[in-house]
């Protein structure tokens, strides 16, 4: 068997400054690389089925084999809101229609650019150390999640603002306060300048950062909050719900994949698939602009079908800036 040098594969990626913010970067990162892998070894673009358990295997893989991250894979690829149920062996997203313009008008986003991110690196493994507290809490943020979901069906914002400040609740009783451990000041500021401008706020994501999710009883309400934490110097905006991931092809071989980032109104439950909790759980997150790119372009004589990787290798291939790859003839 000969090898033909084919020259270089070019990735350029272009993604915004939010990693360790709880909106998932990693995770979307992943969904991107592992979406190029798989076009590259197999010559077309795979299934959202097919791309999310790819993605997930290998999230899990760098966690060590914890079971974490569908709650961040699953939304990122397939867009819009959904619940997420986790069963023990299998993930099966629900997409909950008809809510994704209604919900912008009340729910945005904010972080501190200049200040702390996620301090929660170490809280997961603690999460995982008692199995009879990990199932009760997994069970009683399912219920949450279940509620929230039939609350965004009916456009029903005070029920939805409940689950997601019961969701705090627990969550932060589940990592002994790290979860709000950064927020709670902003909050009270906020509560103080903007009187009945919040129904419902949580940190994104594993919390211990300086980001925000807030729901206001109305548009007006909202962008108040939002101007005053712009006064403050944080970065705020509207969340507008996006679609799943995408992947276009040129006819020269160029490939571009997209896919936006992960907002979660409850989440937590899917640690119930780890080994140590072994109990279903349920989620409630949405896709959110913006959306990250990766675009790949060869210099000459590219042909995806003939890429070969490395030996049993489990990762995509770490490409930054340039990658030279060998073909087989």
């Amino acid at each position: 068997m000969t090898k033909l040098n084919v020259g270089v594969i070019r990735i350029r990626i272009r993604q915004p400054d939010i990693g360790g913010l709880g909106f998932s970067a990693s995770s979307n990162e992943t969904v991107l690389r592992v979406a190029l892998r798989f076009y590259l070894v197999n010559g077309r673009i795979p299934t959202p089925e097919e791309l999310a358990k790819e993605a997930l295997k290998f999230e899990r893989r760098m966690a060590n084999g914890r079971a974490v991250a569908a709650n961040e894979v699953y939304p990122i690829v397939f867009g819009g809101i959904q619940l997420l149920h986790s069963y023990l062996v299998r993930v099966m997203p629900e997409p909950v229609l008809g809510a994704e313009e209604w919900l912008g008008q009340y729910l945005c986003m904010a972080f501190n650019p200049n200040g702390g991110r996620q301090i929660a690196k170490a809280v997961p493994e603690k999460l995982f150390q008692n199995q009879k507290a990990g199932r009760c809490y997994v069970r009683e943020i399912s219920r949450f999640a279940e509620a929230s979901g039939s609350a965004l069906k009916r456009h029903d914002l005070l029920n939805l603002g409940h689950g997601m400040n019961e969701f705090r609740r627990t969550f932060d009783q589940w990592t002994d306060g790290v979860y709000t451990s950064r927020t709670k000041a902003m909050i009270r500021k906020l509560e103080k300048a903007v009187p009945s401008g919040i129904i419902a706020w949580k940190p994104p994501g594993a919390g211990g950062c300086e980001s925000l999710t807030i729901l206001s009883p109305n548009q007006e309400a909202r962008d108040a909050v939002i101007q005053h934490l712009r006064k403050l110097g944080w970065w705020a905006a509207p969340v507008s719900v996006t679609g799943g991931f995408s992947m276009e092809i040129s006819p020269r071989n160029a490939v571009r994949v997209t896919a936006g980032y992960r907002l979660d109104l409850i989440g937590a439950a899917d640690l119930g698939q780890d080994a140590t909790i072994r109990q279903s759980g349920c989620c409630l997150s949405l896709a959110i602009e913006p959306r990250a790119e990766m675009i790949l372009d060869r210099d000459s004589g590219f042909s995806p079908m003939l890429y070969k990787l490395p030996p049993d290798s489990p990762h995509p291939p770490h490409l930054t800036s340039a990658h030279s790859c060998q073909c087989v003839s």
